[in-house]
């Protein structure tokens, strides 16, 4: 950890919070607030809910996810890390070294889990109030938690009331490392991750697609899910139907 906290204020390529609309909307989120506390709850709660969780480049400055809508955990640490320093508050970054097939808990079915690698990072915000660091993680978004949590306890929703670690509900056997506070990722944020093949991400968003349409109770996901998916796949996008059947059931 860098004992400078004026470093966790500075502007990088991907933490651009001089970028017009990020000072808008950090601006207009704010406004109400009457402290650092305050500012930061709100942000939080804003990029938690407004930038709906989903796959894709992850080497995106903050002004590419808030103009995109919609992002994966390293996507929204950005955005939420950059809106705090944009409001002259101390963040960084946070780095978990997890097992990938298992981090997503029973919500991916065995035929999606096999495609991921089986080591995986996962971003989330380091934030500073009143000299403490406190971690704060605004990946899964209500609507997700709300069609999932019932029967996957990963994506729990996260609260967060502005003192304590605010953090995903993962299994603790899952993590295998929690590295920081770093007040710089972006040499991390332009390498291209090593197994992100487009068939993969495209499949994964569109079994986030499912998820968030699926309207049937799920009793028991390792039987459910798989059957449900592939149902909708292939009503929803036959070529996709297709590419599941040959690549992902193989």
């Amino acid at each position: 950890m860098h004992k400078d906290l004026g470093v966790f204020l500075e502007e990088t390529k991907y933490c651009n919070f001089n970028h017009p609309e990020i000072q808008k909307i950090t601006s207009n989120i704010t406004k109400n607030c009457k402290d650092d506390k305050e500012k930061s709850i709100a942000l939080f709660y804003w990029v938690r809910d407004n930038i709906k969780y989903r796959f894709g480049n992850w080497g995106l400055s903050a002004s590419e996810v808030l103009k995109q809508g919609h992002g994966m955990c390293t996507n929204k640490a950005v955005l939420l890390t950059t809106f705090l320093r944009a409001s002259h508050i101390p963040a960084g970054f946070g780095i978990l070294k997890v097992k990938g097939q298992e981090y997503f808990g029973l919500i991916a079915p065995k035929t999606l889990k096999d495609k991921v690698s089986k080591k995986s990072v996962h971003f989330y915000s380091y934030v500073n109030l009143d000299n403490k660091w406190i971690k704060i993680d605004p990946s899964v978004d209500r609507e997700l938690a709300n069609k999932t949590n019932y029967f996957n306890p990963t994506t729990e929703l996260t609260e967060w009331l502005g003192d304590h670690d605010a953090m995903e509900n993962l299994d603790p056997k899952d993590i295998l490392e929690d590295l920081g506070p770093f007040f710089f990722v972006d040499d991390r944020l332009q390498k291209k991750p090593k197994k992100a093949k487009k068939i993969v991400i495209n499949m994964g968003n569109y079994y986030l697609d499912f998820l968030r349409e699926n309207n049937i109770k799920i009793i028991n996901p390792s039987k459910q899910l798989e059957l449900l998916f592939k149902k909708w796949i292939k009503h929803n996008n036959f070529f996709y139907y297709i590419l599941y059947i040959l690549y992902f059931k193989r």
